[in-house]
């Protein structure tokens, strides 16, 4: 039972993260089309401005993984201090220190599957349209 809740929401986290990540990003792409047709007339080619897209974007979901396994490693800590202090002497809440990995990895591998979405906007950018 516990595997298979911890499928369901490994799931939930993928679709829910990567809809989200893909609708930012995806944003950030069309507002700087501008800056990106003007890379691609001055010759730089469009893999390396999918690196420089793809770096971007796993940089931030890797930051945000970080961020939300530290936040929540840090919010059961103080979650457990708190009612030890007022209610029970003993800790409510605990976590394996694994579950921070789990929690970078599933943003990384969201980042990962919001790229070929970006690829596709990247493609859609006309140098000559953009660039009067």
């Amino acid at each position: 039972a516990a595997l298979a809740i911890a499928l369901g929401a490994f799931i939930i986290a993928v679709v829910i993260g990567s809809l989200f990540v893909t609708m930012t990003a995806g944003l950030e792409v069309t507002t700087d089309r501008t800056s990106l047709a003007l890379l691609s007339a001055i010759g730089i080619s469009d893999r390396s401005r999918m690196v420089y897209i793809g770096t971007y974007t796993l940089g931030v979901v890797g930051l945000g993984g970080i961020v939300g396994a530290l936040g929540g490693l840090l919010g059961l800590v103080v979650i457990n201090t708190v009612v030890a202090r007022t209610v029970l002497s003993v800790s409510i809440a605990s976590v394996h220190p694994m579950l921070a990995v789990y929690g970078f990895c599933t943003a990384i591998l969201i980042g990962v599957l919001t790229l070929p979405y970006l690829r596709y906007l990247l493609g859609r950018i006309n140098p000559q349209a953009v660039i009067h």
